[in-house]
């Protein structure tokens, strides 16, 4: 006797609930998905009455969570909620408030994972939107993710973040500088982060210009964001850089007067007080000075912006640009003198191939090919 199939109960055209590729609706207001464990959730991670315990970030803004959730995700936010003395707990109102060295943004991300195992948000910012809007906050914020996460022992947020940044930075490279500023504080005592510093310096390397002077309109205020002029002189000592000696010359006439401006990185220490930015100003200025002398070229730069733009900067003396005119002269009577050169050769230009596959492949293979050095001044 011939078996009878069981009648379809999908309409045609209709979604079969095992072929949903993700347990997260688009839209909490979405009441055809499927209920799921992951949506539970996310439907109670604002429910302050549901949550026991309170997150408090640097910023003095509380976060709420479940205690049980959080515990199960991580040893080690179980150990800081239960055990840990040296975490400060304040006990009120059968809800514990648990002090917290990160920013809000960065916890409010913890406790999206923990709760769905995604974040969509950084902040004000959609992560889930294919053109991602960020600025240098949120760059910052994005780098402490991966240091909690590190922290926290959660590994698939770790690799989820560091995958988020990679694409913010490919897309917005005037904030990697950012991200270098604020991976290179933490990676000393986070290794975790190295991977942060090396995204960023691949970037500032194969867009240097985009990178270190991004456009008016572009977020990010690329080589100002740099506090630590240790980490400017390595950029500009950097055999890698895609850039000639007026480039970075103009590089350190922005840094040297831009202010450090610690409101823009919430992990540092709040300064105020006009005496405070002078010293700033004085002590940036002093360091470009000395980097001009250690690290440009000045004989590369045209005579015409030799004796104007460079000399007015402020960086360099009459003395320094007329030892420059003379090496000029003499450099010309023998082999000639060529200005505005990079001072590593630019990367390969990938060949038309009507394959798109094969373009991909090749676009791959150059993009991540080495770079030759480049000599720089001792």
């Amino acid at each position: 006797m011939d078996e009878v199939e069981p009648p379809n109960l999908v309409g045609e055209g209709e979604q079969s609930p095992n072929e949903y590729d993700s347990d997260m609706p688009e839209s909490m207001n979405d009441f055809d998905a499927p209920n799921t464990l992951c949506t539970d959730l996310w439907a109670i991670i604002d429910d302050k009455e549901l949550c026991d315990v309170q997150l408090k970030g640097i910023d003095n803004i509380m976060v709420p969570a479940i205690r049980v959730l959080l515990a199960a995700r991580s040893p080690v936010l179980r150990f800081h909620l239960i055990s840990d003395p040296s975490i400060q707990k304040i006990e009120s109102d059968n809800e514990s408030v648990v002090i917290m060295c990160y920013h809000s943004v960065v916890l409010q991300c913890l406790v999206e994972f923990c709760f769905t195992d995604r974040v969509t948000r950084v902040g004000e910012h959609d992560m889930s939107q294919s053109a991602i809007m960020a600025d240098e906050g949120m760059a910052r914020h994005m780098v402490n993710l991966v240091k909690a996460a590190h922290e926290f022992e959660l590994r698939t947020l770790e690799r989820k973040s560091i995958q988020m940044l990679q694409v913010v930075l490919a897309n917005l490279p005037g904030l990697a500088c950012a991200v270098l500023d604020e991976a290179e504080k933490v990676t000393p005592s986070f290794p975790s982060c190295s991977q942060c510093v090396k995204i960023a310096r691949r970037i500032i390397r194969e867009k240097s210009l985009l990178a270190l002077i991004p456009h008016a309109t572009s977020p990010g205020t690329g080589i100002e964001a740099i506090q630590s002029g240790r980490l400017v002189g390595q950029l500009m000592k950097d055999p890698y850089i895609q850039a000639d000696e007026l480039t970075l010359f103009r590089c350190l006439v922005k840094w040297s007067q831009a202010r450090s401006e610690t409101s823009k990185n919430d992990y540092a220490i709040q300064e105020t007080g006009s005496d405070t930015l002078e010293r700033s100003n004085a002590s940036r200025t002093d360091i470009a000075k000395g980097l001009v002398h250690t690290t440009i070229d000045l004989t590369k730069i045209i005579p015409s912006v030799l004796c104007t733009y460079v000399l007015e900067s402020g960086l360099v003396t009459q003395e320094d640009v007329s030892l420059a005119f003379r090496t000029q002269a003499l450099l010309s009577e023998t082999n000639g003198t060529q200005f505005s050169q990079w001072r590593q050769k630019p990367m390969e230009k990938t060949n038309i191939i009507d394959n798109r596959n094969e373009v991909v492949r090749v676009q791959r293979k150059v993009s991540f090919a080495p770079l030759p050095k480049r000599k720089h001044l001792v």
